[in-house]
């Protein structure tokens, strides 16, 4: 491939990207959540009575003290 399309490529793959993460902010303000809320909720929804440090865990942050 040349410098061109590859060029042109990479431009095309920049806008797709912008607006899917503008559109799915939308969505999520939408319903009144950040991103990063929606990643929490996925976890919990998927462990019925899992502790406050394994979501903490899982989403790399530290729980309120």
């Amino acid at each position: 491939m040349n410098d061109k399309v590859r060029c042109d490529i990479r431009e095309s793959l920049d806008k797709v990207s912008s607006k899917m993460r503008r559109d799915y902010s939308g969505n999520l303000r939408e319903l009144n959540l950040h991103v990063g809320q929606d990643r929490l909720l996925a976890r919990l929804w998927l462990g019925d009575g899992i502790t406050q440090m394994q979501p903490c865990e899982h989403l790399k942050c530290e729980p309120l003290r």
